[in-house]
């Protein structure tokens, strides 16, 4: 499972660093899971939010997957990939680092992605 902290913006100016992020026996308050109600270590996905701790301006993500290649959550004003705010997690082959990216979904002119 990987554990990451993103920044809700409560104005245009970022003068906030990044509090601590969860502990590992930390409890979410939302979670979606696949199989339902599965520990994190044996789900298919598994997906938990809360807020932080230590600032509440921020949030709390555990994202946890039998995958190849990445797991992703995105987030977008229209329900839709395209305009989606992506964050994503992958796992170097060669390094077994495990890589987090925040991307975002351009869509074209037939709204593709």
């Amino acid at each position: 499972p990987l554990d990451i902290a993103v920044l809700l913006p409560s104005s245009s100016s970022f003068s906030v660093s990044c509090p601590s992020g969860p502990s590992s026996g930390a409890q979410y308050r939302l979670v979606t899971a696949i199989p339902a109600g599965c520990d994190p270590s044996n789900c298919n996905y598994y997906l938990g939010i809360r807020t932080n701790n230590e600032d509440p301006q921020f949030l709390d993500f555990m994202m946890a997957g039998k995958a190849q290649g990445w797991i992703a959550i995105g987030f977008s004003p229209k329900q839709e990939m395209p305009d989606a705010d992506v964050l994503a997690c992958a796992v170097n082959p060669d390094t077994s680092q495990v890589v987090v990216m925040d991307t975002y979904n351009v869509p074209d002119d037939h709204n593709n992605i």
